[in-house]
């Protein structure tokens, strides 16, 4: 499933596209930046990229080519230059793209350091831009893929406590580790008799949990 939202400066030919894409997998949130520039001249220096700004704080995901033909792509922010994520030339065509979760270098940070809340903060900014033009990708944050992760942090969890209590007044205690793959549990039959039972049941590994937020694509 694609949500798409197509804006562009100029009527007669696409000059760049980026597309948003946000997923959750065992619990950690990425997102990956797929920048495009279209109608690439090869015999110019050509530059496309994405910047993520929060207040005087700017974050470039930048997609170039040289005039001999090498692509790169890398992240420059507030407090360093780091190169990072896949690039290459087709066609006419640059492609870029970058996967990051909040621990990684590459995640958008503010000018001290500390990573942006892009999944619960829509108080920063969007921008696509090549050598001569720039646009807003989105008035509205709220409808990036990364700011609706949020529903995954805050509801698409269990819900509920570690007990389990009978009618009869017997009640199971339980400690679940996933990342081990074991639980462990406590049986109380009868609380003013204090027997207990003690017991390890094993927890069969699930597979691992992958979802998906609908992309979004913008375009000059």
């Amino acid at each position: 499933m694609i949500s798409s939202f197509v804006q562009k400066l100029d009527s007669d030919k696409d000059v760049a596209s980026v597309t948003f894409t946000a997923k959750q997998v065992n619990g950690v949130n990425y997102v990956t930046i797929n920048l495009v520039g279209y109608n690439i001249k090869e015999s110019e220096y050509q530059q496309v990229f994405v910047s993520i700004n929060s207040g005087s704080d700017s974050n470039k995901y930048i997609c170039d080519r040289n005039t001999y033909g090498s692509t790169s792509a890398y992240f420059n922010g507030p407090q360093s230059q780091v190169i990072s994520g896949s690039s290459k030339y087709q066609s006419h065509t640059l492609y870029c793209s970058w996967t990051m979760s909040r621990e990684d270098s590459i995640w958008p940070k503010n000018s001290i350091g500390k990573g942006l809340d892009l999944e619960s903060n829509s108080r920063y900014g969007v921008m696509l831009s090549n050598r001569d033009q720039t646009l807003m990708v989105a008035a509205n944050i709220k409808d990036l893929p990364i700011y609706q992760m949020k529903f995954l942090n805050c509801c698409y969890k269990v819900h509920g406590n570690d007990k389990l209590t009978g009618s009869d007044s017997s009640q199971l205690d339980f400690g679940c580790y996933l990342e081990d793959t074991w639980m462990d549990s406590l049986l109380k039959m009868d609380d003013q008799s204090e027997n207990s039972a003690l017991g390890q049941c094993h927890c069969q590994s699930i597979q691992r949990l992958d979802i998906m937020i609908p992309e979004t694509v913008f375009m000059i």
